[in-house]
């Protein structure tokens, strides 16, 4: 890594670069991000410049299921400022890795984006995370988010209690997003179903780490009131019990639950779907969002709510 601009002296300083001319390295206290903010605010700061964005200048290709909406590109951090001065380098270092959602994609290779490889991207995570957790001289190190995108037969056959089970792995939020490609006979356009027995797999890797589940049940906008039904029999029956006891419930009556649209192409593998075209080449998508947070357990309304647990399907 290389440093420019900055040290811990309490003074300016003058010397020469590689070409002989002279550079200023000025003092931490004529930095406003050091002489007037408070660690909690320069914090904040650093989170928001290190945050991950799309890489416009890499778009996936249109006609792709795993093109969508905040992933229509790779996502990529800015690590300019990791370069600026020792003492921002110091505070900031591991950032960048803990605050980029880290994406997965538990499904066919074809639904993944073609620079994803799920070996080579959990081997990188069991490699990072106890070296950073090693360097901050901490017993665990605690991701922001982690994200997957699963086709509904991996989540059932544990997939997604496979990669919870990656060592040293504690996201404070996971989001499981089903894509409508992703249901079962989609292509068949056969009735929306669910089932809950892998609940139980994920449960057993999911960290006390936890505060938030995200589940979002993306179909097209004419299976509305499918998905509408599936998140509330979801929201009124399902939980997942942590390893520390704590549970995460949904909130039943509905009000927290987010909705969202979008439109996107209708080709897929050079084939278009015109079966579900609301316009030449298009599709609209309802998404809805049902968020589980931490609560602690109660027993008794966990053994009660343990035997709703089952298959759910929309009737056309």
């Amino acid at each position: 890594m290389q440093y420019f601009h900055g040290t811990a002296s309490k003074r300016s300083t003058r010397r020469k670069n590689h070409t002989g001319a002279f550079q200023v390295s000025w003092s931490l206290e004529e930095s406003p991000l050091f002489s007037l903010l408070p660690p909690e605010i320069r914090s904040k700061v650093f989170a928001f410049v290190l945050s991950d964005y799309e890489d416009t200048n890499s778009l996936y290709h249109i006609d792709t299921c795993y093109s969508r909406p905040s992933y229509f590109a790779p996502r990529k951090t800015s690590t300019e400022l990791l370069r600026t001065c020792r003492a921002i380098y110091r505070e900031t270092w591991f950032l960048p890795f803990i605050l980029t959602e880290q994406t997965h994609w538990i499904s066919a290779p074809d639904r993944a984006p073609p620079n994803y490889n799920s070996w080579n991207s959990i081997t990188k995570l069991k490699r990072l995370l106890p070296e950073i957790a090693r360097q901050l001289n901490q017993d665990k190190v605690e991701i922001e988010s982690l994200h997957v995108f699963a086709q509904m037969y991996r989540v059932e056959d544990g997939g997604l209690a496979q990669l919870l089970h990656t060592s040293g792995l504690h996201p404070r939020r996971l989001t499981l997003t089903i894509r409508h490609t992703d249901w079962w006979l989609w292509e068949n356009d056969e009735p929306l179903r669910f089932e809950a027995d892998w609940i139980n797999r994920v449960q057993t890797g999911m960290s006390p780490s936890m505060q938030e589940f995200r589940l979002e049940l993306e179909s097209l906008e004419r299976k509305k009131d499918q998905i509408d039904a599936i998140a509330q029999h979801i929201a009124e029956n399902w939980f997942f019990k942590k390893l520390d006891g704590n549970v995460l419930y949904a909130d039943v009556s509905g009000k927290c639950h987010e909705v969202s649209r979008w439109t996107g192409t209708s080709t897929w593998h050079n084939k278009r779907w015109t079966r579900d075209e609301n316009a030449a080449g298009q599709l609209d998508y309802y998404i809805l969002t049902i968020t589980f947070i931490n609560q602690f357990c109660q027993p008794i309304l966990c053994v009660l709510q343990s035997c709703a647990l089952r298959t759910f399907t929309i009737q056309s």
